[in-house]
């Protein structure tokens, strides 16, 4: 997919709606709420469907085992917590203490793991619904038992589609990953036929997509190790597993590949980029097209490395000359990871952990309420996080009946999902709120112009919960664009299509906005603040590295399992930094200088991490006959890093106004390493670590 597409097509594309969960969730969603629709039950149907969307949130696991698990507590928990909202709901002041209460406690079930977050976290969106759905006068069991059927349903659907299709799910986050691989690879390509290009802008193209395929590189491998974890391996999960081995290898090159030309250079070899633009399109395409069931059938490109080497060139292009070779050689590398694919292998069980007894159960409950008390201070961060949502939750209630808003109860639900742990997480989700909200009333005024017939307004209900199931995780502004059409269409089948308009504008304005003042109250977690700790512990993992591949290397008999390891930690440390200055251009107001500053770093980290994923693919321990001087080398690096490190805890609190004075001798010296990434010789590329490190 080219990166210059228009990003709505992006969104439209097929890619988002190839997600067998997303889809199975959308199918249950409608089945539940249509037959009952077509019955006149509008208000049974609304609270089945919301019971669905509810579960959709809380269903995070990673394995069947944990999906069952997790399915059987949420349904435990929904019944009961809205059974209380719909006793307590005419009691004011006891319906606000078991408001904030529940809400607290269930927010904090983020301290166990991120599936009990998602949990607690859905159960308090259900909270709201019951709200919205109650009704006075109907028993007080009836909405809280249409909810959790609603969420029944939802489970049997996934359990259903585990049953039938096993690992499809999987398969389909293959693809994508694949995809995402495809859209890396592209953007190395581009700087090859662009006349002029901007470095900074070449960076922050290919960090972006770095960043996202990190996300599901360790999305993917989390499903996988866990399913393992579980003893839920077989054949199809072995060559899934082989998949996500090679695409994290392929991750790896990608991130070696840089060959920016200069404009004369081109000209001057003009057939010579062509060819390699044209093979490294044919590799981008297969990428694009990877899928598990199609792997047999799928032919590789014919690509002649041989013969792409082989390109003659004038003699005063020496640097650009081995530069286009060694991009050559990693294009080679992922075409070689390709003829791969396809090939299984043997899954390793781990030592199965013993069941859980009865005895041991007091031992484990304390231990989780002492992790719980742990918690309950200012300094941690689920605390923070679940005062706020029990804060934000407790005024809008407080608003909401003091101002006798009109389906006032959405003002809830809009805070409880544009609430986030910082800022910059929160600020973005209020501009895709407001824009989804504004988006859809738009359509709405001109659904309502057309006056459309019941039979219309059931396929636009089905239409836009597809669309929400398939792109709210995705593109949050379309996901809330969806359900502002579904729930138009709710309401113009209960024959109250007018009532929508006003308030679901003012209540998603209130509701934007408590969060955004909690936040800036509570916290914010300035990212200007936070880089610089980030920075020294990315720029300390370097050194970690270092110092454990001297010691391999002065070591017999070692394994080189922990140092791949620690370049791992090292390539995680690089993608939070870049992640850091992402979020800082996301918050609402933002210093052109300190963007400049931060992004600079990222350049310079990411460079560091280049070149140190360049040294452990060169390094060889048993054939190098320069090992003592390369162990030495490694030690001057390692004093210079440490000298760094120093460096920048003491100047820690003035960062930003030194790296500031220095731009343009760090940016200089960033352009210079660059050119030498290609490099192969590891003392070489010591002795550019070490420059970096000192300058």
């Amino acid at each position: 997919m080219s990166l210059l597409r228009p990003r709505f097509l992006q969104i439209l594309s097929w890619r988002y709606f190839s997600s067998i969960r997303e889809s199975t969730a959308a199918w249950s969603f409608i089945s539940c709420s249509i037959p009952l629709f077509l019955l006149g039950q509008i208000t049974a149907g609304i609270s089945l469907s919301l019971g669905t969307i509810a579960a959709c949130l809380a269903d995070s696991g990673k394995s069947l085992r944990h999906r069952q698990y997790d399915f059987l507590l949420t349904v435990l928990l929904f019944f009961p917590v809205s059974l209380g909202v719909d006793w307590l709901f005419p009691h004011t002041m006891l319906f606000g203490g078991y408001l904030a209460v529940a809400s607290f406690l269930l927010l904090m079930l983020s301290i166990f793991s991120p599936r009990y977050a998602a949990i607690g976290f859905a159960t308090t969106v259900l909270i709201t619904y019951t709200m919205i759905m109650h009704t006075d006068g109907q028993p007080i069991w009836l909405t809280p038992a249409l909810l959790t059927t609603g969420a029944i349903w939802y489970a049997i659907w996934q359990w259903l589609l585990q049953k039938a299709l096993p690992h499809r799910e999987d398969a389909d986050l293959i693809h994508d990953l694949y995809q995402t691989l495809g859209e890396k690879l592209l953007s190395h390509n581009k700087p090859l036929t662009r006349k002029q290009s901007n470095l900074n802008d070449d960076f922050i193209t290919s960090a972006r997509l770095r960043s996202t395929l990190a996300e599901k590189l360790e999305h993917v491998e989390g499903r996988i190790h866990q399913q393992i974890a579980d003893r839920e391996g077989n054949d199809k999960l072995s060559l899934i597993h082989s998949f996500v081995q090679q695409a994290s290898y392929i991750a790896e090159q990608t991130r070696l590949m840089h060959f920016n030309p200069a404009e004369q250079f081109g000209q001057d070899n003009t057939a010579w980029i062509n060819s390699i633009v044209t093979s490294t399109d044919a590799i981008v395409n297969y990428l694009h097209n990877v899928r598990i069931e199609n792997i047999n059938s799928l032919p590789l490109p014919d690509i002649n490395f041989g013969a792409l080497r082989a390109v003659s060139t004038k003699n005063q292009y020496p640097l650009e000359t081995s530069q286009a070779l060694a991009f050559i050689n990693k294009l080679e590398k992922i075409y070689c990871a390709l003829m791969k694919l396809g090939a299984t292998h043997e899954l390793e069980y781990p030592i199965a952990k013993p069941k859980l007894s009865l005895r041991k159960l007091p031992a484990n409950i304390n231990t989780n309420v002492r992790l719980f008390l742990c918690n309950l201070n200012y300094n941690s961060p689920h605390f923070r996080h679940a005062l706020r949502g029990c804060l934000c939750l407790s005024i809008g209630l407080f608003l909401v009946r003091f101002l006798n808003l009109e389906f006032g109860f959405w003002t809830l639900m809009t805070s409880l999902f544009v609430l986030r742990p910082n800022l910059s997480m929160t600020w973005d989700r209020l501009r895709n709120r407001v824009a989804g909200t504004v988006s859809g009333l738009i359509v709405v005024s001109f659904l309502l112009y057309l006056n459309l017939p019941n039979s219309v307004l059931s396929l636009v209900y089905c239409a836009a919960a597809v669309l929400f199931f398939h792109t709210t995780a995705r593109v949050y502004s379309v996901g809330v664009f969806a359900v502002t059409l579904f729930v138009f269409s709710g309401f113009a089948l209960n024959g109250q299509a007018d009532l929508i308009l006003l308030p679901r504008l003012e209540n998603t304005l209130l509701g934007v906005a408590l969060p955004v003042l909690l936040v800036l109250l509570m916290a914010p977690g300035w990212q200007k603040k936070a880089f610089p700790g980030q920075f020294i512990q990315t720029t300390n993992s370097y050194k970690h590295y270092l110092v454990a591949l001297a010691d391999y290397l002065a070591t017999p008999n070692v394994q080189p399992s922990h140092v791949n390891n620690l370049l791992q930690q090292c390539v995680i440390n690089d993608t939070h930094l870049f992640d850091h200055w992402l979020k800082y251009i996301g918050e609402p107001k933002q210093v052109k200088k300190t963007t400049v500053t931060i992004l600079l770093c990222c350049r310079h980290s990411n460079v560091m991490l280049r070149l140190l994923t360049q040294l452990n693919a060169e390094i060889d321990k048993e054939n190098s006959s320069e090992l003592v001087t390369i162990i030495d080398e490694l030690n001057n690096a390692i004093d210079a890093f440490s000298t760094l490190e120093e460096q920048l805890e003491r100047d820690k609190s003035d960062f930003y106004n030194i790296i500031a004075n220095r731009t343009d001798n760090i940016a200089g010296n960033i352009t210079a390493a660059e050119q030498l990434t290609h490099e192969t010789n590891p003392l070489i590329i010591l002795k550019v670590l070490k420059r970096m490190a000192k300058k």
